[in-house]
């Protein structure tokens, strides 16, 4: 029995394939396979988890994952016969060769790892880069994946978040301001618009009303038609915020009519040049 397990089915040079060798790889995988099942049953099974907690502890398990593998597969080398070290010696100038190639790659590798490490990223935090605003679903080595407002999942590679300027939003002390802008005609009472647009604000839950947050009014500049003026307010809802400033806009648009307050007309620029005589060439 002896004899046979030891049988080498493969021989090449060192290399050599026997049965306990196959025996031993396939203990190792599965083995690997079982250790990383109780380490994330024992770490994200928890339904209680906050959602910051959560991305830590995924975190921690990414970075255990590819421990865990790389160990193991270099263990599964060594059981075949294969000489690590001489290995990585011989192939060094093909290594120097593609670090050339992949250096972009490689950025993104230590971004990854730098983002598990410190952690000021996890999985559920909202962040803002540049143009794009996502919640973060998953965070690998190379990548993270981002879910937009529109519910579009987009790739961004990792070394964006440690080269650009990322806003974090999920911190518990963060809100942002927002506005709304809206042009009134030169007749309409500014007070009265004032006091309906703040009442419209303090409808909704999302919306701050602390001493220093509270909701206010501005008249930002003259124009040619009509007054413009804006609603600026505090909220820390910024991933949906559309959907919030769409319900702001709809309930102005409601307390107007009842009161009676119109825009500016559209063709109101036309009516206007129409009374105007014509300039005479010649007098």
């Amino acid at each position: 029995m002896k004899e046979i397990a030891n049988y080498k089915l493969v021989e090449i040079g060192k290399f050599s394939l026997t049965g306990v060798s196959i025996l031993s790889i396939c203990i190792a995988i599965i083995s690997t396979y079982f250790i990383l099942f109780i380490i994330r049953r024992s770490l994200l099974n928890s339904k209680e988890l906050a959602v910051h907690d959560k991305g830590r502890r995924t975190s921690i398990y990414i970075l255990l994952k590819y421990f865990l593998w790389t160990f193991s597969f270099t263990f599964c080398f060594r059981l075949l016969g294969f000489d690590i070290g001489i290995l990585l010696a011989g192939s060094a100038a093909l290594l120097v060769g593609l670090g050339f190639g992949l250096q972009g790659v490689f950025y993104d590798l230590i971004s990854g790892i730098i983002m598990l490490v410190e952690r000021k990223i996890r999985v559920g935090d909202i962040l803002e880069l540049k143009d794009k605003v996502g919640k973060v679903k998953e965070i690998s080595l190379r990548t993270t994946l981002l879910l937009t407002r529109d519910e579009e999942e987009i790739i961004v590679p990792n070394h964006k978040f440690i080269a650009d300027d990322v806003i974090n939003t999920s911190y518990n002390s963060f809100c942002r301001r927002f506005s709304i802008e809206l042009s009134v005609g030169f007749n309409e009472d500014i007070e009265k618009i004032k006091t309906i647009l703040i009442e419209c604000a303090l409808k909704f839950d999302l919306i701050l009303r602390d001493d220093e947050k509270q909701p206010k009014v501005r008249l930002s500049k003259f124009g040619d038609q009509a007054l413009h003026m804006e609603l600026l307010y505090y909220t820390k809802e910024v991933f949906r915020i559309g959907f919030l400033k769409s319900d702001l806009r709809m309930e102005i648009l409601e307390r107007f009519r009842e009161e009676n307050i119109k825009f500016p007309s559209p063709n109101y620029t036309l009516q206007f040049q129409s009374e105007i005589p014509p300039n005479k060439k010649s007098e």
